[in-house]
């Protein structure tokens, strides 16, 4: 069993990289959960050209999840009889069926998954990277400041959501929901669109942060100081003091 996001069958703790996991796991998937734990019942299944695998529409499938497979309509109670792929999406039966039988499946998928969530979550360290005022730095995802993740998780959401809306003007996403056509999805769209917008708000607020690249300081140096330490007006005052003590 994996460890899962509470109350799903949501896997966490999936990557090798402790950042990855705090990103996804705590600040991503609270506000994916309805698309990364996504049902479809009794979906008719597709025989492939090697005569014993049959596929379904969507792959990463949730491993916990226990699927329902009929054959002719009688529900397969045994396991065994089948191997499931969760990657792809398919059974493979033991013992090969006929081309005129009849195979559908009760399954539970991840829209994202992890390997696509942790691409949003690069494409949206870059942006944070690139687009707050300071120059890039040579920061990677695993050794960034803290401070970053929620910066990050509020740009790998908006990416997350551009992909929703493009899947719904396509054919993906009404697929899912039976949504015949577009303009049946428009207010999903719509909805979409305004939760992208407020994530924007609040992403550019952070970008317009001008000390966002700068450590955490107690106090900026102060006009006196540079002139002090430069031989200034205010020399005589510290009279250009430096530390030479050896430590």
């Amino acid at each position: 069993m994996s460890d899962l996001f509470t109350g799903t069958y949501i896997p966490i703790n999936v990557y090798p990289e402790p950042r990855y996991n705090n990103i996804v796991d705590n600040l991503l998937t609270p506000r994916l959960v309805p698309y990364r734990q996504v049902v479809i019942y009794d979906e008719v299944s597709t025989l492939q050209n090697d005569g014993i695998t049959w596929k379904q529409t969507y792959g990463n499938w949730l491993e916990d999840y226990q699927i329902q497979v009929r054959v002719n309509g009688e529900l397969v109670s045994n396991s065994a009889l089948y191997v499931r792929n969760n990657m792809f999406g398919t059974l493979t039966f033991v013992t090969a069926l006929g081309v005129s039988d009849r195979v559908s499946v009760t399954y539970c998928f991840d829209y994202f998954g992890s390997g696509v969530l942790k691409g949003l979550v690069n494409q949206a360290f870059q942006m944070v990277n690139t687009m707050s005022i300071g120059s890039a730095t040579d920061y990677k995802v695993t050794d960034c400041p803290d401070y970053w993740d929620g910066a990050i998780a509020e740009w790998a959401f908006i990416f997350a959501l551009d992909k929703l809306i493009l899947d719904y003007d396509m054919w993906y996403g009404r697929l899912i929901f039976a949504i015949p056509s577009m303009e049946d999805a428009s207010d999903i769209v719509g909805v979409l669109q305004s939760l992208k917008n407020d994530s924007e708000n609040r992403a550019n607020k952070i970008m317009d942060n001008e000390r966002f690249k700068i450590p955490p300081t107690l106090a900026l140096p102060t006009s006196t100081y540079y002139a002090a330490v430069r031989g200034g007006a205010y020399a005589n005052r510290t009279r250009g003091w430096r530390s030479n003590r050896i430590y």
